[in-house]
């Protein structure tokens, strides 16, 4: 597919997961087309909880001081979804995916989830992890100026495995999360450049946002990533070079 050019407005500071701080209610999903091992569904849950470790350490080396409230459905039952569309990385993945889910679980969509939580849960942000047992590209799902109002709930659809086969990292997590709250894709990707890869290989290698490490603690929130995603205000006119294109008119 490419590169589209559609502008879809700032995903910055808006959405269920505006700003990355205070405290982030997490309901995590396990979805899958036949039943799934409590033991390997736990094994991953392990994964999300080095990610969310990961993401407080980082925060606090900004000043900011983050914590997370977990939810959780489908670890002692999963949920069964038939022909689950895997993420390939092309800018055409499903966009529904979590109302669906949502409405299987007895709310009324997107919405009357985030009504739930306002009402019971003490938290500053929302974001829920839909964990699917099946090789892919993961993504995220972030709410932007021009998109509907049911996507304001913002979500990651995570593969449990890469294309390859590989156990996903929980840098892919953390990755995914950030997303949520806003970052931007720091590689070549469908709506971002090789010039971006380029410049962030210079100035940011070890950034979450530009690559992957099986040792989450190699990598860091780089200061393009911590503006995006509000844990500093401080902006530089070199930031918008990353910019993608849905976000550039």
């Amino acid at each position: 597919m490419s590169k589209t050019s559609n502008y879809l407005g700032s995903s910055r500071n808006i959405g269920s997961a505006g700003k990355l701080e205070g405290k982030i209610y997490l309901l995590t999903v396990f979805e899958a087309e036949e039943e799934w091992a409590y033991e390997d569904k736990m094994k991953y849950y392990r994964k999300i909880r080095e990610a969310q470790q990961w993401l407080i350490n980082e925060a606090r080396r900004y000043g900011k001081n983050i914590s997370f409230e977990d939810g959780c459905f489908g670890l002692e039952e999963t949920i069964i979804i038939p022909d689950i569309k895997v993420g390939a990385g092309t800018g055409s993945e499903n966009v529904d995916i979590i109302e669906p889910i949502l409405i299987k679980l007895g709310y009324k969509g997107n919405l009357d989830f985030m009504e739930w939580v306002r009402a019971n849960i003490e938290c500053d942000h929302c974001v829920v992890l839909v964990v699917v047992n099946k090789a892919g590209r993961s993504y995220a799902l972030s709410h932007c100026e021009k998109t509907a109002p049911k996507f304001y709930l913002e979500s990651c659809f995570l593969h449990t495995r890469y294309s390859s086969g590989q156990p996903a990292y929980p840098a892919s997590i953390a990755h995914e999360i950030c997303h949520c709250f806003g970052a931007w894709d720091l590689y070549d990707t469908w709506q971002t450049s090789q010039e971006i890869d380029r410049l962030a290989s210079l100035h940011y290698p070890n950034s979450i946002m530009h690559r992957l490490d099986a040792d989450i603690n190699r990598l860091t929130i780089d200061e393009v990533t911590a503006w995006r995603v509000g844990l500093t205000e401080t902006h530089h006119d070199f930031f918008d070079n990353f910019a993608p294109s849905t976000e550039r008119q």
